[in-house]
């Protein structure tokens, strides 16, 4: 792993091009300082600078890259001369010993370019090593000199200073010298200040303190997922570039959602997602993670997080420490009922440590729901880390990343090690069982089902295997995803892709009985009946008993005039359950277009015994009953049928043609008004309210009937040829005449219309 030798505790060890190879999401502020540090070369009135920003965030990376930018830039390079104070001046404890370090660093910073005047520097502090000299003459002798060097060499000093608030704050306890060293810096002009300071500390926050207002402040906001992805990439650069590796390096994919939840992990701490980089680049990068990951928690980050809870009030440590040991986000009564702390002194202390920085709300509305997090992340893992019970060589942060990058099997294979490596796959296996791990892919499981279709429409075939792989990986059931994205599709008429999901999940898992059971009904949609039969088969083929397919099969066996294959496999339906109503009313339906209208009419009774409310069995019984010429019976299940479903058209149908067989053309007319009220297109309807309207005798309301039909559908023989009847019932020859050349000449071999218009003629 190249990149760990230059980052992430020491930014300034790395050459420019390694600091702006990794530089993301800063450039603006980067670019703001830099024109600031030009406007100021001249400038009467100095502006100087404080950059805020939680640990980890790039502090130290901006601060390293500024100066290397003004070293190795012509037109800054003449008029400043950068100061890279120390990131811990513990040296400092007054006013004069800050000046005493520009002085020194100043000394360094010259000793390749100018070695005489470093020396004059050196010497220069060792004269104001006297016993008796106060520390008022030591601080005006040491700006002198500045001022003096500022004026000789025509070039300003700019001074970059990490953890500013400690110097602010803690090293210079005395007011007055906070004051002094404010009036330098705005009557001078002989130094411009660039602070860094993990927190917005008091002597910058108060409106009472000496530097309030005095900085132009900046805050280092948390990277943003597309900002994260692109320091992800440049790392994966650098690695190439320094190892000198020719072979194919690792390929990020912004849409992989792996990235996404390492990401939520990081919080948008940059430093925290470089571990985590480190560790999903194979199994050294583990090792790797983990040594500097330790590294930074016991060395850098506990003196650090110490010192930062020593600050805090014994009111509010308890809650940073709440958060810190939950892992998910708290309610404020949350936090009472784990600090002990009373409801009623919460909501300040929460809005004094928002104002701090300290916390953060995630949720909109603020009130008693309102969910807190950290804004600091990298506490969270330190306190964990600090308070447990495993052992410390397990880092949580790496195990998380382990188990959300690395596929089960590899942890499982990893896990056999008794290492470190070994230790974090076994954890990392563990923690993939838990709740947390789950929270951390709902954004992926709730945008999955959009992003599926999106695939599918798009034949999106590589980044829709990616995506159902990823929730097969994370434990989800993407059989019931990928089941309601196919009814999603099939609702919205899109039946081709709906087939392909079932196809998908049958590459699954071929013997699921609910994708061919889906499958088959999209074929019977696309009318390919054909498959969808072959797709039944295959169900009863795995599930013999399932009676589902059974009476499917035997339905489309109806459909296909496969009649005698249909009783056979209803039977074996009815042999599994009994009580199925519908697989007697397909029984009945299969008997009738076999004309066995005696067992049709058992069968549907039986239907109807079980299900008294489908007006489709009744239908068929009327139908059974009119093949025997049982017309009461017909008339009595067809009237059952309206009372049902009185907008269904076929039960008027066949209650008008059961009342016609019975001479009740009264009853016939009803129903077939009923049938052209309920379709107006209705060819059928209109010609048999005819023919009924013409046994009553009603001849002009016949005639206008058929003339409705014949207009609905010219080419129909039999409207025509009930047109002239009508016609000539009137005495109107000439119509039955016309009516009667156009029969046959729609259909010239049909002598009942020659007989007829004959009979005209005469």
């Amino acid at each position: 792993m190249q990149i760990k030798q230059f980052y992430p505790y020491s930014p300034r060890k790395a050459d420019f091009k390694q600091l702006s190879r990794s530089f993301v999401a800063r450039e603006s502020l980067l670019e703001e300082l830099i024109d600031s540090i030009r406007e100021q070369a001249a400038a009467e009135a100095i502006q100087h600078w404080m950059i805020l920003g939680m640990r980890g965030m790039g502090k130290s990376h901006l601060i390293a890259l500024l100066f290397q930018m003004i070293k190795n830039t012509a037109d800054l390079n003449k008029d400043w001369i950068p100061l890279l104070m120390h990131e811990e001046e513990q040296s400092v404890f007054s006013l004069h010993t800050l000046f005493i370090r520009f002085l020194t660093q100043l000394g360094e910073e010259i000793v390749d370019t100018d070695k005489n005047k470093s020396r004059a520097i050196s010497d220069f502090i060792d004269l104001q090593r006297d016993d008796n000299k106060k520390q008022e003459e030591i601080l005006e002798s040491v700006v002198a000199f500045l001022k003096d060097f500022v004026r000789e060499t025509g070039k300003r000093l700019l001074v970059l200073m990490e953890n500013s608030d400690d110097i602010f704050s803690r090293y210079i306890s005395k007011k007055n010298d906070i004051k002094q060293f404010r009036n330098m810096l705005q009557h001078d002009n002989f130094m411009m200040l660039i602070a860094t300071s993990p927190t917005f500390f008091d002597e910058i926050s108060k409106p009472s303190a000496p530097l309030y207002q005095f900085f132009r402040i900046r805050n280092l906001e948390l990277l943003t997922y597309e900002q994260a992805f692109e320091l992800l990439n440049r790392w994966k650069q650098s690695d190439k570039q320094l190892s000198g590796r020719k072979s194919k390096t690792m390929q990020f994919d912004i849409n992989d959602y792996r990235l996404r939840a390492l990401y939520h992990l990081t919080g948008g701490n940059p430093r925290v997602l470089l571990f985590l980089y480190m560790t999903i680049t194979g199994e050294d990068g583990i090792r790797s993670a983990v040594e500097i990951f330790s590294k930074l928690l016991e060395e850098d980050l506990s003196t650090y997080y110490l010192s930062r809870l020593r600050d805090l009030s014994n009111q509010v440590q308890p809650i940073i420490l709440a958060l810190a040991e939950s892992d998910k986000n708290l309610t404020q009564k949350e936090i009472a009922q784990k600090t002990f702390l009373p409801m009623k002194s919460i909501g300040t202390a929460m809005l004094r440590l928002e104002k701090d920085r300290l916390i953060r709300p995630v949720t909109e509305k603020k009130g008693k729901n309102t969910l807190y997090t950290l804004t600091d992340n990298l506490f969270r893992l330190w306190h964990q880390w600090r308070i447990s019970v495993h052992n410390k060589e397990v880092i949580r942060a790496v195990v998380m990343c382990v188990a959300v990058w690395y596929k089960k099997e590899e942890l499982e294979q990893w896990s056999m090690s008794n290492d470190i490596i070994g230790i974090h796959c076994k954890e990392a296996l563990q923690y993939r069982a838990t709740e947390h791990f789950k929270s951390l892919w709902a954004p992926f499981h709730q945008e999955s089902e959009s992003m599926i279709i999106r695939y599918l429409k798009n034949e999106d075939d590589q980044n829709l295997s990616r995506i159902l792989a990823t929730l097969k990986e994370t434990g989800i059931d993407a059989e019931r995803i990928l089941g309601k994205v196919g009814k999603d599709l099939e609702a919205t008429g899109d039946v081709d892709k709906a087939v392909k999901v079932a196809k998908i999940r049958l590459e699954n898992n071929n013997e699921d009985v609910d994708a061919w059971m889906d499958l088959a009904r999209l074929y019977f949609r696309q009318e390919n009946f054909e498959e969808g039969v072959s797709a039944l088969e295959k169900i009863v083929e795995f599930s013999p008993e399932n009676v589902k397919a059974w009476r499917g099969l035997g339905f489309v066996c109806n459909m296909q005039g496969n009649h005698v294959r249909a009783e056979a496999v209803l039977k074996k339906s009815i042999e599994l359950d009994p009580k199925d109503a519908r697989a007697w009313k397909h029984l009945g339906v299969s008997f009738n277009n076999q004309k066995r209208f005696g067992e049709a009419q058992k069968a549907l009774e039986k239907a109807l015994e079980l299900d008294p409310k489908d007006v489709d069995a009744w239908i068929w019984l009327s139908r059974a009953c009119g093949g025997q010429e049982d017309y009461t019976g017909a008339e009595v299940a067809s009237q059952k049928a309206v009372e049902l479903d009185p907008e269904d058209a076929d039960g008027w149908r066949w209650l008008a043609r059961a009342c016609s067989s019975q001479g009740n053309d009264k009853g016939a007319e009803e129903a077939f008004k009923r049938i052209v009220e309920l379709d107006p297109e209705d060819v059928d309807g209109w010609k048999w309210l005819g023919i009924s309207l013409h046994a009553l005798k009603r001849y002009g309301e016949a005639q206008a009937a058929l003339e409705k039909s014949v207009e609905l559908d010219p080419e129909d023989t039999d409207c025509w040829k009930w047109l002239a009847r009508t016609c000539g019932s009137q005495g109107n020859y000439k119509g039955a005449e016309a009516a009667l050349r156009k029969a046959v000449e729609i259909e010239p071999k049909d002598a009942d219309a020659w007989k007829w218009l004959g009979r005209a003629y005469g």
